[in-house]
């Protein structure tokens, strides 16, 4: 099953609007799901489209919402990384935005978003990944436990070993000797 209704994440986002209270929010992917995040009082959504067209549309239907801040970021890097230049500390992570064609051979963005949600959670948050059947998002599903699945949408926090695993790897990268330099050691 890779396909999913577009709103098959209504319910479980109600559920854990209500049961987490989230706070300040990121989302790849602004739409329905923005609307019913900025109805909860006392959130602050932040949301990134990268299609022009869907970006006016963003605007347009958050207009009259001062706790939602709609981005375009047309660029995948910037788009990915949006989260990390916020400096802030997200509750909950709504990844349905840049979607890889289903049975696609290229990296899936969403597996990019997962990478960078897990640098950008609050120490309780969690990460909610719409379409989640979709068999392309496992390599990103990795770093998080499972709360719950429903109808093609996942609920997950990282798993307590990937913040230290993450910063493991920063560390040694740091030790690694810059291999972009073309510098000879034969003079």
């Amino acid at each position: 099953m890779d396909e999913v209704p577009c709103d098959s994440f209504k319910n479980i986002l109600h559920k854990y609007m209500k049961l987490l209270k989230p706070k300040i929010i990121f989302e790849y992917g602004p739409g329905l799901s923005t609307s019913i995040m900025a109805s909860y009082p006392e959130t602050e959504v932040y949301t990134v489209e990268h299609q022009q067209n869907y970006f006016g549309r963003a605007l347009l239907d958050n207009a009259d919402k001062p706790n939602v801040c709609v981005y375009f970021r047309g660029d995948k890097d910037k788009y990915v990384n949006l989260p990390s230049t916020l400096n802030l500390k997200f509750d909950l992570i709504f990844i349905d935005g840049w979607c890889t064609k289903p049975n696609s051979t290229e990296k899936s963005v969403r597996v990019d978003c997962l990478l960078e949600a897990s640098k950008c959670l609050s120490t309780n948050g969690v990460v909610i990944l719409h379409d989640s059947c979709r068999p392309i998002y496992s390599e990103g599903r990795e770093l998080y436990e499972l709360i719950e699945e429903a109808d093609g949408t996942v609920v997950m926090r990282l798993k307590s070993w990937s913040v230290c695993y993450i910063e493991i790897i920063k560390e040694r990268a740091k030790r690694l000797p810059d291999l972009t330099d073309n510098k000879s050691d034969n003079v």
